[in-house]
């Protein structure tokens, strides 16, 4: 039986309406992984076509706004059908994830900090503070009075050593928040810059490796949930 153009039309319309709407990342992901668009400029790609063999994308550059025209292959084979669509683009969707590296379970929350991290966050913020001047080492210091209980020798190396220490803490805790980045927050497609990607940077900042096994426990009831 001959297909209906109609209702190829209205599939294709309901197709574009859905792509455009519910997943704009997929379209970014089509584009940074076949395409090798960067994702500023992926993150502009609209469908505006779909046919048998290939799917149509525009992106706009900035700051001038130009429209460019992208075309690309429907994977792994053309479809012989409308119908086939859906299972064409997450095909090609989930090869995308596998080519930037990235994950299929999506974290889109926050989990806050226990007793114990909470702890560590208030002793790191005790550390900066104490090594972020002299006079916090100093006779007479409360560090110096109450944790070093007036130890000279060792008050008097950190004393000297202050800045050393204090640039020390703040460069460990940011390289944390870049392997947090690199190994979990991109991987699982934590939005940059939004308000759980934030939580989660401040976190590491402040808390350290606290925070990676937090990030994991979401991973696994994400899992978890995607499965049931």
């Amino acid at each position: 039986m001959a297909e209906n153009p109609t209702d190829n039309t209205a599939l294709k319309v309901r197709l574009i309406t859905h792509m455009n709407k519910d997943h704009k990342k997929s379209l970014s992901h089509y584009l940074q992984h076949y395409s090798k668009l960067p994702p500023a400029i992926a993150d502009t790609a609209q469908l505006v076509d779909v046919s048998l063999s290939r799917i149509t994308l525009t992106t706009r550059s900035s700051p001038t706004g130009t429209e460019t025209t992208t075309y690309l292959p429907i994977r792994p084979s053309a479809m012989q059908n409308m119908s086939e669509s859906r299972e064409r683009l997450v095909y090609m969707a989930n090869e995308c994830l596998t080519g930037l590296g990235m994950s299929p379970y999506v974290v889109k929350t926050y989990t806050p900090p226990g007793a114990f991290g909470i702890a560590v966050v208030v002793g790191v913020l005790m550390g900066l503070w104490t090594f972020s001047a002299e006079r916090n080492l100093a006779e007479g210091s409360f560090v110096r009075i109450n944790l070093l209980h007036n130890y000279h020798p060792l008050a008097d190396f950190l004393m000297k050593t202050h800045l050393f220490g204090f640039f020390s803490i703040i460069v460990l805790h940011l390289a944390e928040c870049v392997h947090l980045q690199r190994t979990r927050l991109r991987k699982h497609q934590v939005e940059t810059f939004s308000k759980v990607w934030w939580l989660w940077m401040v976190s590491s900042s402040l808390e350290g490796f606290g925070v990676f096994k937090r990030f994991d426990k979401e991973v696994e009831k994400v899992i978890k949930a995607t499965k049931h």
